[in-house]
């Protein structure tokens, strides 16, 4: 049975769930169908029970999703085939997503959710420092994404912001859900094309982004596991593909995407600048005499090598280390090395990272204080939601310490005694699972650490 949709435009505004049995396709003839209202708590649902490919025909017009709860929930299973969901923006763009699931296809009876929603007014995101300006993509990513940028940045946390060099919208593929309530029990492995709008009004690689961004995207996608960071990327570079019509782009996956890393959150990212290293932490500490610098890094594509720099003044630097990088790694990596002949009083090391290509990007600085004469040794985690610090002092001081998400916004701002000897603390910060800065400060320190919060 076929249902056909020509010229009407659908709401669903009062039916969070429409639904198609096993026996029935949607055909779309002219027309959109407009989705509405999803939200994470209630979902707005077009609901696909029929693995056929063709269960959704389209002809012109399309389906306008617009919202990350707005979701497409198709019946996939494990059908060996490839799947077009014709996804529409606004009545202007026919921009289509393909699921070529013929090369891997899942095991036990899943289902995939498929979503799209381009950049709004930023004010609207509660970004008020993007005003109207969709090209900041922070403003408004996925609930699952902590981040638009590849480093930590204590000084502010959004100084390395990536927006400009990423398309103004995101894709939501999340194979989470079934229809005879097993999920799959290996996700499918496909390759997937993303199309885009860049022409008109609405386009989506012009604004406030870097000029050229069309034409120069490849796809990446968040890894929202233990690492909460963004993923490999997945060439090749974007193209106009007119075969949808004037003002769309296309990317295409240059391989299947792994059932290992089939993360919910995908966009399209500069190849020249892509979001290639997330350091999970960048340390100082006294050893002897000597500096120690530690870091980590969660996810590394094309990393030739990182440099390690010292500054006096955090304005002129010279070149301590180079350390050979990963490569490209979806896995953590550990790195050190030592400062033979540190600076007195308070310095500054800054860590940056290399590509294959010489592109060079600054990823952290963090303040020192030359050893034996640091009053203070503090040292921060979260345990469970609570931030326990420890504190040990050699002498009487007053610590001013304050939280901040990844928007450089003040969550928690407390000031407290310190005494000689060994000081604890717990901080109750209630906030949601992602990445916050930590900041201690007194008359003789400064300490930052970048802290996943979860429970």
């Amino acid at each position: 049975m076929a249902f056909k949709f020509k010229t009407y435009i659908l709401l669903f505004i009062l039916m969070p769930v429409i639904g198609f049995s096993q026996a029935e396709r949607l055909m779309i003839n002219s027309g959109y169908v407009v989705m509405a209202n999803g939200t994470a708590a209630i979902p707005t649902y077009l609901v696909i029970h029929n693995g056929a490919s063709n269960a959704i025909t389209r002809t012109a017009g399309g389906i306008i999703s617009e919202a990350e709860f707005n979701m497409i929930w198709w019946d996939i299973g494990t059908n060996a085939s490839t799947y077009t969901i014709p996804f529409q923006y606004s009545n202007t763009n026919y921009i289509p997503l393909t699921f070529n699931n013929t090369g891997g296809p899942g095991v036990a009876n899943g289902s995939v959710l498929f979503s799209t929603y381009h950049g709004t007014n930023a004010v609207a995101h509660g970004c008020t420092g993007g005003g109207g300006n969709i090209s900041d993509n922070l403003c408004y990513v996925p609930s699952d994404v902590t981040n638009m940028y590849p480093a930590t940045s204590t000084s502010s946390p959004t100084a390395t912001d990536d927006s400009y060099y990423v398309v103004d919208r995101f894709w939501i593929i999340d194979p989470t859900k079934s229809a005879s309530g097993t999920p799959y029990t290996t996700v499918p492995n496909p390759i997937i094309s993303f199309s885009y709008v860049n022409g008109g009004g609405g386009t989506e690689v012009a604004g406030s982004n870097v000029a050229g961004l069309d034409g120069t995207l490849i796809a990446q996608r968040f890894n929202n596991g233990a690492l909460k960071t963004w993923g490999d990327w997945m060439g090749p570079t974007g193209f106009d593909n007119t075969a949808f019509g004037a003002g769309t782009g296309q990317v295409t996956t240059n391989t299947q995407i792994g059932t290992s890393n089939f993360f919910r959150s995908w966009t399209l990212s500069d190849h020249n600048a892509p979001l290639p290293i997330q350091l999970v932490s960048f340390n100082a500490d006294c050893d002897s005499g000597k500096v120690l610098l530690k870091w980590v890094s969660a996810t590394e594509t094309s990393n030739d090598f990182y440099t390690i720099d010292r500054s006096s003044d955090g304005v002129n630097f010279q070149t301590v280390a180079k350390v050979k990088g990963a490569g490209t790694s979806s896995t953590p990596n550990y790195y050190s090395c030592i400062d033979y002949s540190p600076l007195p009083g308070t310095s500054y090391y800054r860590i940056s990272q290399t590509d294959f290509d010489g592109n060079t990007t600054i990823k952290d600085i963090i303040p020192f204080t030359e050893c034996g004469n640091n009053p203070n040794t503090i040292n921060a985690y979260n345990a469970n939601g609570v931030i326990n610090i420890n504190a040990n002092s050699t002498i009487n001081d007053n610590y001013i310490i304050t939280l901040y998400n990844v928007l450089g916004q003040q969550i928690i701002n407390e000031y407290r005694p310190v005494l000689i000897g060994n000081n604890t603390f717990k901080l109750y910060p209630n906030v949601s699972s992602g990445v916050y800065i930590l900041n201690i400060k007194s008359d003789k320190v400064n300490y930052n650490k970048k802290l996943f919060i979860g429970r």
